[in-house]
């Protein structure tokens, strides 16, 4: 009996020892064998990290406690020795089924940080907008048609107005530049038929003796930019009626305020933050000049331009004009109400260059209070101009213009800077195409002469015609104070109006940019003999190896110094200088001691 117990028992203990080692074996062979099972298992004993697939860091931690097991479960593989008879220190393995219980691995805080870059990223596009929003716009290169007008005996009916670059911003500005090119090109096209129209009615309104315009004598409609930056174009249209023996009519016709990067018209909210405040502003400062304002704003019959130190808005006043009606402005100013405007508006650029009408006063941005008027007086060929009046916040300075010699003041710009001292630049023309530019500094207790300079600011510009029948005369409009055009007539080899570009220099006065003049339009000499010429870079101003030229080779006219140097284009390209000697005594120019007449065919001279 005691033989049979002894064997039961130890028949016992080797069953009760083989369930326990293939208990703890079984648990890491699972997720190799058949994975399918494993997961249920997981589920049902920890249903709380079903959640955790919702964050992607669980899928990524559940394998971790899996794989450990493995090692910890080899421990009580190897501890359990069949042979061992005591099976009841076995249960020690169940011990290390802590790592099943111990969550840490699955609630690590670690994977929990994986949002926080989430959090991070978003931080600087929140904040990149701001220095963007902060950086000033960027002056805007505007090119004028040459004013519309009709008058008894021609008619003008060119386009008014073209944009064609964007002046200091990268070339990636092309695109954008191109997009507001396009939008004012069919602007252009509408402006056209428009003036058409026009010009038929007044041509009608002539064979009536009773209509109000049979005494009309010229009619001119002219843009007037008011604000030209990389943010906004703004531009008001002018209309000019000039009657028989009477003063004429000035008006404003229509305003355009644009989105430079895309061509698009700006509504007013892209300016105004609160309508509704600013409806009470200038039904305040309408009174009883327009009874019809508060009904205007609310239908929006009103024009309105943004400006460098606030809105315009214009007004019918009740009064008809033959091109359309007559409007009352009414300015908004940003320093006293601020609050109305949006940051798109008070954005203004830190340097500008703005026109100033003459005869009319006229309060700049800086606040102060500029006109330029006209000295007359008579002879017997009528009213002639002979001093000029530049009056800076009732202060005055007079310019003398020589009879005969100098016509009236054609344009006036404000330059504007950060920083430094307003200047307020006059072109007088002369004689020719010749002109002086004025320069006055403006910001202090009176208006101080800082020089001039001899040529004109602004500068032409031909353009083929948008129907290929004529071509298109531009004027460059100067923008930027770091870099505006101003140019001179030339008698180098041909006629020509040449162009450099300045900048304002430390006295205030224009510093040119290049020593070169380019000249428009560009001419092409045929060499009626061999000639040989240096070659030239222009980007270093250094004159290289001897070109050798032949007879009937053609030299297209570039560049000059406005004094005896010329640049020319040979027909493989390359550039040569050619340098003129002057003979005072026959008033005569020579190249290498040849008179330009022997040497080039195909020179113009004016007159």
């Amino acid at each position: 009996m005691v033989k049979k117990l002894m064997t039961a028992i130890l028949v016992t203990a080797l069953l009760l020892s083989a369930a326990l080692c293939g208990c703890a074996g079984s648990q890491p062979a699972a997720p190799v064998t058949d994975p399918a099972t494993a997961a249920p298992e997981t589920a049902t004993e920890r249903p709380e990290t079903t959640a955790a697939p919702a964050t992607t860091a669980a899928p990524e931690t559940t394998p971790a406690p899996v794989t450990a097991e493995p090692e910890t479960t080899t421990e009580a593989e190897t501890t359990a020795d069949p042979t061992t008879p005591e099976p009841e220190t076995t249960p020690e393995p169940e011990t290390t089924s802590e790592p099943e219980t111990t969550p840490e691995p699955e609630t690590t805080p670690e994977p929990e940080t994986d949002p926080a870059p989430e959090t991070e990223t978003p931080a600087p596009s929140t904040e990149a907008p701001g220095p963007i929003a902060q950086e000033s716009p960027e002056p805007l290169s505007i090119f004028l048609l040459r004013t519309n007008y009709y008058d008894r005996s021609d008619t003008d009916g060119r386009t008014l107005y073209m944009l064609l670059s964007l002046t200091a911003l990268p070339e990636e500005a092309a695109q954008s530049v191109s997009a507001l090119s396009d939008a004012l090109a069919g602007r252009r096209k509408a402006s056209l038929r428009d003036f058409a129209e026009l010009h038929e009615e007044f041509a009608a309104a002539m064979e009536d003796p009773s209509s109000e315009t049979a005494d009309l004598t010229r009619f001119l409609r002219s843009a007037a930019p008011q604000r030209t930056d990389s943010r906004i174009l703004s531009l008001v249209f002018l209309d000019e009626y000039y009657y028989a023996d009477a003063e004429p009519v000035r008006s404003v016709s229509s305003a355009v305020n644009l989105d430079p990067k895309t061509g698009a018209e700006l509504p007013l909210s892209a300016v105004i933050r609160d309508e509704e405040a600013l409806k009470e502003v200038l039904l305040k400062a309408a009174g009883s000049r327009l009874p019809y304002a508060a009904d205007d704003l609310d239908s929006g019959n009103f024009l309105w331009a943004a400006g460098l130190s606030g809105i315009t808005f214009w007004f019918e006043d009740g009064e008809y004009l033959p091109a359309g009606p007559s409007y009352v402005p009414l300015t908004v100013s940003f320093a006293e109400h601020e609050d109305l405007f949006t940051d798109l508006a008070l954005n203004v650029p830190e340097r500008y260059v703005i026109s100033v009408p003459l005869n009319e006063e006229t309060t700049l941005p800086g606040g102060q209070e500029v006109l330029i008027s006209l000295q007359e007086t008579e002879s017997d060929y009528g009213p002639y101009t002979v001093g000029m009046t530049v009056t800076v916040n009732g202060v005055f300075l007079t310019e003398t213009i020589s009879h005969g010699m100098e016509g009236a003041p054609e344009a006036a710009y404000l330059l504007h800077e950060d920083g430094l001292p307003d200047l307020l630049a006059v072109t007088i023309p002369g004689l020719n195409g010749f002109a002086r530019t004025c320069v006055y500094r403006i910001d202090g207790d009176a208006p101080e002469r800082l020089g001039e300079s001899p040529e004109s600011l602004g500068r032409a510009y031909e353009s083929a015609a948008e129907d290929g029948a004529s071509p298109l005369y531009f004027r460059e409009i100067p923008a930027d104070p770091h870099c505006f055009p101003m140019e001179v007539p030339m008698h180098l080899l041909s006629s020509c109006t040449a162009h450099r570009y300045y900048e304002r220099g430390a006295n205030g006065l224009p510093q040119p940019l290049s020593p070169w003049y380019d000249m428009s339009p560009e001419r092409t000499l045929t060499l009626l003999q061999d000639l040989e010429l240096p070659s030239y870079d222009p980007d270093s101003d250094t004159a290289g190896d001897p070109v050798s030229l032949h007879t009937g080779d053609p030299l297209r006219l570039t560049a000059a110094d406005g004094d005896s140097r010329v640049l020319a284009v040979t027909e493989d390209g390359t550039v040569v200088l050619i340098e003129l000697e002057y003979d005072r005594e026959i008033w005569q120019y020579r190249v290498n001691g040849i008179d330009i007449e022997d040497l080039f065919d195909g020179m113009m001279f004016a007159g």
